[in-house]
C-alpha cells in the first residue's frame, strides 16, 4: 500500500490556499482537508485590490458619461462602507502597534522580543 505525498505549494503560505492530504487509496475514506489561516494583512491587501478594481470599473462608466444603474449605485454604497471599515481596522492596528501608545511594560516586552530576534551581537556605536 503506497501513500501519496502531497506536493508542496510554494504559494500556500502567502495565499492561504487549501491543501489536500491524501490517504491510501481506500474508497471508504475521504481525503483529509486542512486550511492555513491567512494573515490579516494579506486579507486586507486582497480586499483593497478587489475594491480598487470594482471602484475603477464604476468610475470608468461615470467617466464615459453613463449614469450608474440602481444596483451599481447600491454596489458603490456597499464598497464605500467596506472600504471605510477596512480603513478603520487598519488605523486600529496601527494604533495598537504604535510605541507611543504602549505602556512601559508593553514596551519592555516588545524590546525583549526584538533583542531576542536580533540575537547576540555587539551594539552599534560602541568601540
Amino acid at each position: 500500500m503506497k501513500l501519496k505525498r502531497p506536493q508542496p505549494d510554494v504559494l500556500e503560505e502567502l495565499t492561504g490556499t487549501t491543501s489536500v492530504v491524501t490517504k491510501p487509496l481506500d474508497t471508504t475514506r475521504r481525503p483529509l482537508e486542512y486550511k492555513k489561516r491567512p494573515h490579516i494583512g494579506v486579507l486586507m491587501a486582497r480586499s483593497y485590490y478587489i475594491l480598487e478594481g470594482e471602484l475603477r470599473l464604476l468610475q470608468e462608466k461615470v467617466d464615459r458619461g453613463e449614469q450608474l444603474e440602481a444596483r451599481e449605485a447600491l454596489q458603490f454604497s456597499k464598497y464605500a462602507e467596506v472600504l471605510t471599515r477596512l480603513a478603520k481596522e487598519e488605523r486600529d492596528q496601527d494604533k495598537d502597534n504604535d510605541p507611543s501608545s504602549m505602556s512601559d511594560a508593553e514596551l519592555a516586552i516588545a524590546a525583549r522580543a526584538a533583542l531576542a530576534e536580533l540575537g547576540p551581537g555587539e551594539p552599534e556605536g560602541q568601540d
